[in-house]
């Protein structure tokens, strides 16, 4: 411990880091609790794209539940104000593992609004064609085989038939690897 003082102190010194970088270093619950939590979510999305140590941060399990109730206070039109919508339709893969480690469910409906949804968060990334967020998905246990109503539609649908109608063969490709069924038309 005193070795990371003294490296952070160092650090200090030399101009090597901020005190804002000290902070979100050594004091990682308070950076999250007290500084993340006071800006906007445009101005905690920017400070992910700073540094490792801010990206790691916002990223964070605890960042990102406090991203959430950032999200919700977003006009409707902003993805139902659901945070997984959100992380996926941006492709954003530490958010989508940050939000899964969270407790978020991968089966978790993705809210279009109080009424609709985009169906199963891996359904919407095959819907959008992020093959990374495909990948995430299915790496933490995605069902590639379950059928969810999109959009209120009267048709249930799998996150392959989304790829297959939208264009996205190398989500396609993705999914087929993984062992999903053919879609059936």
């Amino acid at each position: 411990m005193e070795e990371a003082e003294s490296n952070t102190l160092a650090s200090l010194r030399s101009g090597a880091m901020s005190i804002l970088e000290a902070i979100a270093v050594e004091l990682p619950d308070v950076f999250t609790a007290v500084i993340l939590a006071k800006l906007d979510i445009k101005d905690t999305l920017s400070l992910a794209q700073v540094s490792k140590r801010y990206r790691d941060a916002v990223w964070s399990v605890d960042g990102v539940r406090s991203l959430q109730a950032k999200i919700t206070r977003l006009p409707r039109s902003w993805f139902g104000g659901d945070a997984m919508a959100c992380a996926i339709a941006s492709n954003n893969l530490p958010a989508i593992r940050a939000l899964l480690k969270s407790g978020r469910e991968v089966e978790e409906e993705v809210k279009y609004d109080d009424k609709k949804t985009w169906g199963t968060p891996l359904m919407f990334a095959a819907f959008l064609g992020h093959l990374g967020a495909v990948r995430v998905l299915i790496e933490a246990g995605a069902d590639i085989n379950k059928h969810a109503t999109f959009l209120g539609s009267a048709y249930k649908n799998s996150a392959l038939w989304m790829a297959c109608d939208h264009n996205h063969p190398d989500v396609v490709m993705q999914l087929i690897e993984a062992a999903a069924p053919p879609p059936s038309w």
